[in-house]
């Protein structure tokens, strides 16, 4: 998700509110891992093979702020599916 325009006097209360729900600016540009998703389905779809959340939640937590993928030679997104 992208903010735009956010004045100057609210970006720390904002960056504030982000934190606080969990979410973080780290890693929101540049060469690096960018996102990490998968299907809205995923755990209701009758034609996956396997929910691949735990699988998702592990690459994120394993790129995010990994010494690797500080370095890396262009963005990356990454996409899970189980269907």
């Amino acid at each position: 998700m992208q903010y735009h325009h956010v004045p100057l006097a609210d970006t720390t209360d904002l960056l504030r509110n982000l934190g606080d729900a969990g979410m973080s600016t780290r890693e929101a540009c540049g060469n690096v891992v960018r996102n990490v998703v998968a299907a809205p389905t995923v755990g209701v779809s009758k034609d996956e093979a396997f929910a691949v959340t735990p699988y998702a939640a592990a690459d994120a937590r394993y790129f995010l702020r990994h010494p690797t993928t500080q370095n890396m030679p262009r963005k990356s997104k990454v996409s899970f599916s189980g269907s």
